[in-house]
């Protein structure tokens, strides 16, 4: 919490001071700026946003790209809609789009996907495999069953009664084309069952129409204005 408050004020004060370090940089060279970090950006997004912006689990971005988006965005659009995917931001760096842009739509979103749907009871929180995706066979072929309980996967594990809270968080460090173990509970028993991720249908979506909004920008259709 303390490091927390201590970026967030330093963010604070680089908004501040911020423009005496940007020179004339406008609001165009930034925004070519940020594309060039794989960042995909266009007019509109949920609600009263005035521009979508999503970060793909595989851009060039660290920390310092991050913090500039952030910059940005306080800058030139309050109202923006962030979508995060996979493992390409921190906790901390949740906590402070929503804190700073409390008027943006920030999401962080799995990249990967496992193909069935669950149900969280009230009195423990386990996650439970209720039915398998029909529509995707994936986790099918995996060997997850209906009645799975899932206490981890790769390097996180955690107790059947906290499953659904890690279950998610874990969900956003995992990378498309990657291979994990997904841990689950069985009749009594544990049973580790390999994986290589999926890339997950929103994620997919998003960055392809986002992708081809960019190519028409490149072919002479203007995006944003300056």
């Amino acid at each position: 919490m303390t490091n927390t408050i201590l970026r967030l004020a330093a963010v604070v004060l680089v908004f501040l001071c911020g423009t005496v370090s940007s020179g004339a940089e406008t609001k165009q060279d930034r925004l070519e700026r940020l594309r060039s970090f794989g960042f995909l950006i266009t007019p509109g997004g949920i609600g009263d946003a005035d521009i979508r912006i999503v970060v793909p689990y595989d851009c060039r971005a660290g920390m310092n790209e991050i913090d500039d988006l952030r910059d940005f965005c306080l800058k030139y659009s309050p109202r923006s809609e962030i979508v995060f995917f996979g493992p390409i931001v921190v906790e901390e760096d949740l906590r402070l789009f929503r804190s700073l842009l409390p008027q943006s739509h920030t999401r962080h979103m799995s990249a990967v996907r496992l193909g069935f749907v669950y149900r969280t009871t009230h009195d423990d929180r386990r996650s439970r495999v209720l039915r398998i995706d029909n529509v995707s066979t994936f986790a099918k072929r995996l060997g997850l069953r209906v009645g799975d309980v899932i206490v981890g996967i790769g390097d996180f594990r955690w107790p059947e009664s906290h499953s659904h809270d890690f279950y998610q968080y874990a969900m956003t460090r995992q990378i498309p084309g990657q291979q994990s173990l997904i841990y689950v509970q069985r009749e009594g028993a544990e049973i580790a069952i390999p994986v290589r991720w999926s890339e997950s249908g929103p994620s997919k979506l998003l960055t392809k129409s986002m992708a081809n909004n960019a190519m028409n920008r490149s072919r002479g259709v203007t995006v944003l204005d300056n």
